[in-house]
């Protein structure tokens, strides 16, 4: 595999869109300093598996879109038994992504 000079896990972020496209609505950017975060937020197919993540810090720039700048500790909020297996893949992908 050649290297294109690039880290391979470092995620692409896009600039924001106006608010006319997708129906997003356009919000200050702002710190968070411990969040809980549905999915929606993180994952473009919207499933119904909500994160908590404790002592971290994120920057919103919209409603669909959420950075994370720095995450300590990041757990599942399991609520159903049928969400559980659903629920811990989605935090071993996002862990994959944001650790």
């Amino acid at each position: 595999m050649e290297s294109t000079g690039q880290a391979q896990n470092t995620p692409v972020v896009d600039p924001p869109q106006s608010s006319a496209v997708h129906d997003n609505v356009e919000q200050p950017m702002e710190e968070v300093d411990g969040a809980e975060v549905n999915d929606t937020t993180l994952n473009a197919n919207r499933r119904a598996c909500f994160f908590r993540l404790l002592n971290v810090k994120v920057l919103c720039s919209h409603r669909w879109n959420v950075h994370v700048l720095e995450v300590h500790k990041l757990e599942v909020v399991e609520w159903d038994e049928a969400k559980a297996t659903t629920a811990k893949n989605n935090t071993a992908r996002m862990k994959s992504i944001i650790c």
